[in-house]
């Protein structure tokens, strides 16, 4: 089995002008780590998935922002 570490979600402005706060960041965590968690491409519920969250936690980032 093949394991990534990956970023989710940060608390930079995104290309649509939002930001998540820290808190939302902590409840990604928290859900993340309470259950299975698995994915596809492209949010697409018609393709198999392509593998499954294990864990989150947050990290901040060289520039002060926050990621998951």
């Amino acid at each position: 089995m093949k394991k990534d570490t990956v970023i989710l979600s940060t608390t930079h402005v995104d290309k649509h002008l939002q930001r998540m706060s820290l808190a939302a960041l902590e409840s990604i965590v928290e859900n993340v780590n309470s259950s299975r968690i698995i994915f596809g491409v492209e949010h697409d519920p018609r393709t198999p998935p392509v593998g499954r969250i294990a864990s989150a936690r947050i990290k901040q980032l060289e520039d002060g922002e926050y990621a998951v």
